[in-house]
Formats: structure tokens, sequence, C-alpha cells
């Protein structure tokens, strides 16, 4: 099962676009030593499948950019190879990008699924 991340700017039940995470397997043998290294909050709950109200897109924005800070500062991550870091940095900025197109916008809404 893949989670992704998916963006809808009205009440409809379509979403407007999608964006993938990651397997699930990926996500909690990946991202899981980091997310509790950083006490994150939302991100683990990623794996669960999640709603994130408008008031939320700024806390998993953060720690977003929180994962995105320690990747960039050189730290192999999850005993991974380079080319997995910048794939999985790649993630994250694709990921950030389509959350920043809603944070300002009440009526939109994104939701983490496991398709």
């Amino acid at each position: 099962m893949t989670l992704t991340l998916n963006i809808y700017f009205d009440s409809g039940n379509r979403a407007t676009f999608s964006v993938p995470i990651a397997t699930k397997d990926e996500f909690a043998t990946k991202w899981a030593p980091l997310y509790k290294d950083l006490g994150l909050t939302w991100v683990p709950r990623f794996i669960e499948g999640v709603t994130i109200p408008s008031a939320g897109i700024e806390t998993v924005l953060d720690e977003l950019e929180r994962i995105k800070s320690f990747v960039r500062n050189g730290t192999l991550p999850f005993n991974m190879h380079v080319d997995e870091v910048i794939y999985y940095a790649d993630r994250l900025d694709n990921i950030t990008m389509a959350l920043q197109t809603i944070r300002n916008n009440p009526a939109a809404r994104a939701e983490v699924v496991a398709l």
C-alpha cells in the first residue's frame, strides 16, 4: 500500500491532486526512526491515514521542514544511501509544496490515505 497526500480545494470528495509519500513499509522503516527522534506529532499519524484540517497545516509544514533540515544537514537518516536521501528529500519538497497551496484556504483540506 502507498501513502498518498490528497489535496481538496472544495467540499467535494474528489481530490484535486495527489502526491505520493511512501509505501507503508518504507514509511514504517525509514521515516519512523526520524520522526521519533525529532518528536513530531502529525507526521507519525500519516501511516494511519489522517485528515489535516486547515488549522493543522502550519504544524505539519513545520514538521516537514524539521525533517528536511535534518536531511539537508548531511546526516544520512534511516541507514540510507545518498541516492535514497535525495529521493526522500524530493518527496518532502513535493509534500511541502502541495500543503503550501492550501495553507490560506479555509475551504481546502488535505488528507493522507493508504491506496
